[in-house]
């Protein structure tokens, strides 16, 4: 009996509970749906910030390209006379002897400081180009601007590639941009210089079709720390290369775009198209495999040939939505205890004390009983049982004592007593009747004691 009760209630319970778990593995998928698709409405919205700032550097690399070619081709607005013209001055090497530079060092703490970018070159060449200078001088203007209205930009910049000068805004003395370098003569450091992607990648023999471009991460020779760049090559009136222009992100800036972002879970990186990381919690030198799965597809920017990746911990879908799911937990757990109670209880209650009532009937036939220990629920029907079988026993015991006096007064009758029954067969005698029966008859019966046919 109790096995058929947990039978039955395994087959109430489990339909239950199959149910609650097939909800909650339905709002699970559900909750994840909205989680990608909530993942994918903040890659969009990571990407059109992204894709502004960059913009705004293709559109400001562009303009730089125009004025200087425009420069080139022209004759130059400025002269040797103008307080913008590079001079000659010493600069200070680790070696404790002076190298000569072709700057603009002499208007250092002065009020033109802020508005000019800083002319940086080997003398020679740099003061025999004067077309290439009147083009920088005419680049101030530009810079200052979109510095001003643009915190993204670090470094503006003009290399020219016959005066073997760089014109880099914003200005900063000599002194204090050449102390990354270790060489102490300016045309090994001019030289140094193509080996930078920013510049590398203007040089024909790289960059033939003289298209704009993107260089990787890399370490920022002014000590800026890890940058991007986006450039172009100019060319003179000629079609003949004449140097490069650039400007200059900072990879953490671009982090800090993305943080101020944060999707719900995980990380968005970065990512070149060779899978170099260029913002996110990976070092910019750092790559990742983009072909993994993952829960967002990567999604590529507009203005440069960069995507962003979502990056999601191994485990951290799953710890994200199981919170959403503590509802179906708790109801899951509140069926579980109302099951595991009511089972207690029916136990207890009714299945025990049941099966202690059928021992007690079984007791009670077989004159064995005791009197059982059970709920105060169940003791009348106990007691009605108990009550019932004594009074069966009641009545054998009169039967008996009955019978018992029937043949010992018919025993002691003197004479023969015999009982037929409707065939006129012998059902009872007492003890003498064979003495007086006819001989067969008391060969059949025997004697000297009462029988039963």
């Amino acid at each position: 009996m109790e096995r058929a009760y947990q039978r039955l209630l395994l087959l109430v319970t489990v339909p239950v509970i199959v149910l609650v778990a097939a909800l909650s593995a339905w709002q699970y998928w559900t909750e994840r749906a909205r989680l990608i698709e909530g993942l994918e409405r903040s890659a969009h919205d990571q990407r059109l910030v992204l894709d502004t700032q960059l913009k705004a550097a293709r559109d400001y690399i562009a303009v730089m390209r125009e004025r200087v070619e425009r420069a080139l081709a022209g004759p130059p607005r400025f002269d040797a006379d103008s307080v913008l013209w590079p001079r000659l001055h010493p600069v200070p090497r680790a070696s404790g002897a002076a190298m000569t530079v072709a700057s603009l060092d002499h208007l250092a703490g002065t009020p033109d400081e802020a508005g000019i970018a800083a002319i940086l070159g080997d003398p020679g060449p740099t003061l025999a180009a004067p077309e290439a200078i009147s083009a920088a001088i005419e680049l101030f203007g530009i810079m200052r601007e979109v510095h001003a209205g643009n915190a993204d930009f670090i470094w503006s910049y003009f290399y020219a590639a016959d005066g073997r000068f760089i014109s880099i805004y914003p200005f900063r003395p000599s002194a204090e941009l050449l102390a990354p370098a270790q060489e102490e003569d300016m045309r090994l450091i001019v030289d140094g210089w193509h080996a930078i992607d920013a510049l590398r990648m203007s040089l024909p023999g790289v960059n033939p079709e003289g298209a704009s471009f993107w260089t990787p991460a890399y370490d920022d020779p002014a000590g800026r720390g890890w940058i991007v760049s986006h450039g172009a090559p100019v060319h003179g009136p000629d079609g003949r290369y004449a140097g490069g222009v650039g400007v200059d992100f900072a990879a953490e800036q671009l982090a800090a775009t993305l943080a101020g972002l944060r999707p719900a879970i995980g990380e968005t990186l970065l990512v070149s198209g060779d899978g170099q990381i260029l913002a996110g919690s990976g070092l910019p030198q750092g790559r990742i495999d983009v072909t993994e799965a993952t829960l967002v597809p990567p999604t590529p920017l507009l203005h440069a040939p960069w995507m962003l990746v979502h990056v999601v911990p191994e485990h951290g879908v799953p710890l994200y939505l199981l919170p959403r799911l503590a509802p179906y937990g708790a109801i899951l757990l509140a069926l579980l205890a109302a099951v595991l109670a009511a089972h207690l209880l029916m136990q207890r209650r009714f299945v025990r004390p049941s099966l202690r009532l059928l021992q007690h009937i079984q007791a009670e036939a077989e004159d064995r009983a005791r009197p059982p220990d059970l709920p105060d629920l169940w003791r009348p029907w106990a007691e009605l049982v108990s009550h019932a079988f004594g009074s069966s026993r009641d009545v054998r015991r009169r039967l008996e004592e009955a019978e018992a006096r029937f043949l010992a007064a018919v025993d002691s009758i003197p004479d023969g007593l015999a009982i037929f029954d409707a065939e006129d067969r012998l059902v009872f005698h007492n003890r003498r009747y064979p003495d007086h029966a006819l001989p067969a008859c008391a060969r059949r019966c025997g004697s000297g004691a009462p029988s039963r046919r």
